[in-house]
Formats: C-alpha cells, structure tokens, sequence
C-alpha cells in the first residue's frame, strides 16, 4: 500500500553482544505514482423519435488517455444493475465508439492491459444520457367534392397534430408508396411544392391523399424530421346536374344558375307489341338535350389531348345516340370555339357509349364540352313498362381513364300517364329561371293512357313556343312551313299521326328566320285529322297540331 515517495527501513538489534542495541539502515527505494488515466466523452442525442441514432464519442476537446480496451455498459434503470453493451473502440479519425445509441444512459470503461509492467490498470468515464424525443402526430381529414368542382380539400385534424416547419402533400398512385408492399409499383405524385403553413387546407382532386410534415433539424443539427399522416380519401360527386334542354348554350351553362334549368328525366310513350308480348317505346320528347360538361386539358401517353364522355345505359336498355359531329363541341371557359381534330364512338361493351374527342386546346385553363344527344334513338326499343318507368342513365367525363366526378349527372326516363315535359330555358340574363311561369316551356307534352288492347297509344302534343308557323290551314296536299327562329341550322321535319306513328321525314338546309320550305304531301292523308309536324334544329324541337282538310 505504498504511495509515491522515496522509502528505507532501519534494522534493530536490541543487545549487541550483549552489551549495546544495533541497528542497520537499508538502501532507499522510491515508488512513482503513474500519471492519472483519463477517459472524457461526448455525445450527441437522438435526432427523432424513434431514430436510435445517438452517438457516444470521445472528447476531442480533453486529453484523454490510451487505452488498449474499451467497454460499453448501459446504466441500471430504476436501481437496477448496470448491463454491459460489449466491447468498443474509437474510430481513429471522429473518435466515435457508436453511432446508434438508443434512449438511456451509458458509460465505458477503458482498460491499460499491463500499468507499469505490472497490474492491469481502468477508468470508467463519465456518464451520457440519450433522450428519445417526443413523437410527432399529424392527422389529416377528407372534404368530398362538390357538383361546384374544384372544392375537394385536405385540411389538417385533430389538436394533437405537432407544429412542423413545412408540409407536402402526396397522391396516392396504386398503394401509398410507404407501406413497403412490393406488389405496389406505383409512385406517389406530389401535390405542388412544399408549404410551411398548411392552416387553410389543401384544394385537391378526388383521390386518396396523404401528408408528410417535416420539422427542419431535430435534435441532430442537418437532421430532418418527419411524420407521415393517415391516408384520407376524397371523393367525387356521383349526380351532378349536366343535362339540358336544347336552348341551353354554353354561356348559359357557364354563367347561369344550372339547377334551375337541369334536365332529370325524359318522357316516354310506350305502346303494346304483340299480344303478352313486351311493350315498344313509341316516342321520347323532348326530342334532343344537350349535356355540357367542365374540364382540364390533359395529354394522353400519345401526347394528344382527348377527352371522353362516357354514357352508362340501364341494363339491356340501348344508349342514346348523338345527332353528329356538328352536334360535338368544345369551348373555352369564356365559351370561345376550340379546334376539334377527331370525334370516335366506342360501343363495343354492351351498356357503355362514349364519345371520344381529339381536340387541340387554346390554352391550358378549363374547358367545356357539349354534345347534342337524340332522344328519339331509343324509340322502338321493347322492355316492360315498369323496367321503362325510371330506367337511369349516367353521363360523364373521362379523361386518360380518369373519371372527373363533378362531370357525372343521371337522366330517367318517365312512361307515367301525364307525363310533362317541363324543363325550364336559361333566360337570357340568367334571372330567375325558375320562378317564371311564363318561361316554363312544356314542348311536345305527352298525355299517355293506359296500353289499350287494340294496341294503339293515344299521343297529345301541344307547344308554347313559336319556332316555326304552318299554312294554309287546314291542309291538303300541300302545306308550307315558315321557319321563326333566331339562328341558322339544317332541319328535320317529321309528321305523326295521333297514334304517335311516324308518317314522313322531310329535310331542309340552314334555313333561318323567314325562310320558307313547301312540302307535297306524299302520304295517305285522312280528312278532318289532326297530324303532328314536327321541326327539329341544332338546337330546339318544336311542335305543332295541324288539321287537314277535306
């Protein structure tokens, strides 16, 4: 137990020869105490919860001994006793023994294997704790969209969502790209650029969104920190209105309160096949609408820009058709005419009609599409008058594949008795379109009795408006029709008898106000009868009863 210093010893002899006490003294000896060992760390704590990577270093900034060992050992939690991790040792350049220390705290003994050429000599270091810090929470939730478009949104939720330095939003393509399924080969799509603020939301498409907050360094300088939100789905509105009479133009359709003037549903004549047999729908009226329809321009893998508008029949009933090419549209959002370079009908899938337009847009901001359908192109179809009574079509847009879910809108049919066409005209200023009585426009109305057994239908048809005047009256052989609408466009000019049959189609080339057509009546023609004429334009129907002469 000697300490540092020089040391001898005196020997004693009590009786020298009996006579005197001897004493010797020894050489001297000197013990030198070896210089301190000295083992200082450093840390650095946890970047972000649940990282485990804290790092336990030697302090370059104090001189510490050399040690030939090092050995790691975790402090005893609650009194426990102290756990040893295992051996380390410094990296020669950082002097790192571990960059993956988790929550705790810790301490390392350092081990001379020989002191002095003699003992094994240690030193415990002091002690470094590694903090897990807090969890970050961010929870998002879901605004479907509207039939308004452009209002689907992804707002944050919940109060325990942590405070971060920005936020990107992600759409899911396939199976969110961080649930590590390997059967998903899809790549998430930012949703535009990184945002510090996300307090107002984001306006989204429908789909299925998630968010990805960041907190710029964490408790590691350079060290991000992110959490990944829940993944909230927005959807599409399903029935939208999107259906029109045909005075509905895209002004109208752009600047009017739409809802006033929807059209939701058709009227349907049916009369008797044969006997216990089905039932054939005679007529429709009105006899055309137009859907329209908002969208963006879009290229497709062929780096064209096509849009589709996609019509969904109730089962076994046959699709509406278009009138024709004419009849197909695309406009600006200020109702400016675009350039159309192809329109293609797919109705190959029994139930599904599509319309397919090539277009060139004029700029890449929104656009309309209007297409003129004919609703006389399901008469003769047999069914049963309950499967005719609500049938439901679903029109529209498809873009790449895409459904565009405030473009979707349904049409019914009604084969009700009484059935009344009341579908409302825009008005000119886009004021009060409902309210009137006196736009209410009720074109070729149909008034259907019950289907009687001599298999004839009773068919009434009246109309408020003018579009065209007939003379003289009553009728023989030949009747003139005098045309009064405002605009330019090729006619169809049909006669039906009351049992709804038609008689004769004539037609006539953009005509216009004033313009007059002479017809020779070429059909069996019954004294004192009243005869429905109809005309039919680019964009109205109109309706007359007539009674011929003697």
């Amino acid at each position: 137990d000697m300490g540092a210093g020089s040391y001898y010893i005196i020997g004693t002899v009590a009786s020298g020869n009996g006579v005197d006490t001897c004493t010797k003294k020894s050489d001297t000896e000197t013990f030198t105490d070896p210089a301190a060992l000295s083992l200082t760390l450093k840390s650095t704590d946890i970047s972000c919860n649940g990282a485990g990577d804290g790092i336990i270093a030697l302090d370059d900034t104090a001189t510490n001994s050399s040690f030939d060992s090092y050995k790691l050992y975790k402090v005893g939690e609650n009194g426990g006793d102290d756990t040893e991790v295992g051996s380390v040792s410094p990296d020669a350049t950082t002097g790192v023994f571990k960059s993956a220390m988790g929550a705790g705290s810790y301490y390392i003994i350092g081990t001379v294997a020989s002191g002095n050429g003699v003992d094994t000599c240690t030193k415990k270091s002091d002690t470094e704790t590694f903090t897990d810090p807090a969890a970050l929470s961010l929870t998002i939730s879901p605004s479907d969209e509207t039939c308004a478009g452009d209002d689907g949104a992804i707002d944050l939720s919940g109060s325990n969502n942590s405070a971060f330095d920005s936020y990107q939003l992600y759409r899911v393509v396939g199976k969110p790209d961080f649930d590590e399924d390997p059967s998903d080969s899809g790549t998430d799509t930012e949703v535009g650029s990184s945002v510090t603020d996300a307090s107002s939301g984001f306006t989204v498409v429908p789909g299925s969104y998630y968010l990805v907050g960041t907190v710029d360094s964490g408790n590691q300088p350079g060290t991000n920190c992110t959490a990944t939100s829940n993944v909230a789905t927005v959807n599409g509105p399903t029935n939208c209105n999107q259906l029109f009479p045909t005075q509905t133009d895209c002004n109208a359709f752009q600047n009017c309160d739409r809802s006033k003037f929807v059209q939701t549903y058709l009227c349907v004549a049916v009369k008797k096949g044969n006997k216990n047999g089905p039932i054939q729908i005679a007529n429709v009226t009105p006899g055309a609408y137009f859907y329209y329809g908002n969208f963006d321009p879009v290229k497709n893998s062929d780096g064209k820009y096509v849009v589709t508008l996609k019509q969904e029949t109730p089962l076994g009933f046959p699709a509406f058709r278009y009138f024709n090419n004419a009849n197909v549209n695309i406009f600006t959002k200020e109702c400016g005419n675009v350039q159309i370079n192809k329109v293609t009908i797919d109705d190959k899938v029994p139930g599904l009609y599509k319309i397919i337009v090539e277009y060139t847009p004029a700029t890449l901001a929104p656009h309309v599409i209007g297409v003129k359908f004919d609703s006389k192109s399901i008469i003769g179809f047999e069914t049963t008058k309950s499967a005719a009574n609500g049938a439901e079509y679903s029109f529209g847009l498809e873009i790449n594949g895409i459904e565009e879910g405030p473009s979707f809108g349904t049409l019914y049919l009604d084969s009700s008795n009484g059935c009344t066409d009341a579908a409302v005209p825009p008005s000119n200023n886009c004021e009060s379109e409902s309210s009137s009585s006196e736009l209410t426009l009720q074109s070729e109305s149909l008034s259907k009795e019950s289907i009687a057994t001599d298999q004839s239908m009773e068919l009434t048809t009246k109309s408020l408006e003018q579009g065209f005047s007939v003379a003289p009256v009553p009728f023989t052989d030949q009747v003139t029709v005098r045309y009064e609408f405002e605009y330019t466009s090729d006619v169809k000019i049909q006669f039906f008898d009351l049992n709804g049959s038609l008689l004769r189609t004539y037609a006539d080339k953009q005509v216009t106000s004033g313009d007059e057509t002479q017809i020779n009546i070429d059909f069996a023609l019954k004294a004192n009868q009243v005869y429905i004429i109809r005309v039919e334009t680019d964009r109205d129907a109109f309706s007359k009863n007539v009674m011929s002469g003697n």
